[in-house]
């Protein structure tokens, strides 16, 4: 992935989440990866408790605009909702090259999700059969 931020102009840097590979941009927190990464993604976070650390942990960032660019491949990014449980998450999502942007705020709603999906898979597995 190459480019600016397609928020706020800066130019994100690559990061890693255990062996995901993805980049972050350092000044409004947008994420970007590829369809692949986002699955891996969710997984390791499920696998490894405490996951999320250096990740938003609060709603007040910064909300990008609905109409988006790739800034892989300049095609328009398609605005996707999902309702996990009760919160509306969004994903700009490129058809074309498969690359995703995540908003800070949806990326601490899926974290949100995931802390309680781990919650759930733990009293589980307490309770027994």
């Amino acid at each position: 992935m190459d480019g600016q931020c397609v928020v706020c102009g800066d130019r994100p840097v690559r990061s890693r989440f255990f062996n995901i590979r993805f980049e972050k941009c350092p000044i409004c927190s947008s994420i970007y990866l590829d369809e692949e990464s986002l699955v891996e993604f969710i997984q390791a976070s499920l696998d490894n408790p405490g996951s999320f650390r250096g990740f938003p942990e609060h709603e007040g960032a910064l909300e990008g605009v609905s109409t988006i660019r790739c800034r892989e491949c300049n095609q328009m990014m398609v605005h996707e909702n999902f309702t996990p449980g009760r919160m509306e998450i969004c994903v700009h999502r490129c058809l074309d090259c498969r690359q995703i942007l995540l908003y800070p705020v949806d990326l601490f709603l899926l974290n949100r999700v995931l802390q309680k999906e781990k919650m759930r898979i733990f009293q589980d597995a307490l309770s027994g059969p």
